[in-house]
């Protein structure tokens, strides 16, 4: 007796909206990573022009990876129960908004809040 063994695959060609999906996740991902170390490159220039103290450099330089990392974890939940791609688009807005607000930093406290926002919204945009 002969018996074939036929294997159907459930699995499909990646598709042009797959390819554009992970793009836009890994250009997320690339902004995180970016603002996390770039800081450090400019904190020199940062220094001199706001006229921080060493004390607040450093939390200007530190604060980004405490908050993403305090709250990487509870955000995952949120993207269980909120779903990934809103989150996603939520923390994106927020990142950016901390951006400009970064921009507009004239002081140290506005520059070290905006930090804090910017890794609210980097916290939200990773577990996408």
């Amino acid at each position: 007796m002969n018996t074939e063994v036929v294997r159907v695959s459930d699995e499909r060609a990646p598709s042009r909206r797959d390819w554009l999906g992970l793009a836009v996740l890994s250009i997320g991902l690339g902004l995180i990573v970016l603002d996390g170390t770039i800081v450090g490159v400019a904190l020199p220039d940062i220094i001199g022009d706001l006229g921080l103290e060493f004390a607040e450099a450093q939390w200007v330089n530190s604060l980004y990876a405490v908050v993403l990392a305090a709250l990487l974890l509870s955000s995952g939940k949120l993207a269980d129960a909120f779903g990934r791609k809103r989150l996603f688009i939520a923390g994106l807005l927020v990142f950016i908004g901390g951006s400009v607000l970064a921009a507009m930093a004239s002081g140290a406290a506005l520059l070290i809040a905006a930090r804090a926002v910017q890794a609210l919204g980097a916290a939200m945009i990773m577990p996408s």
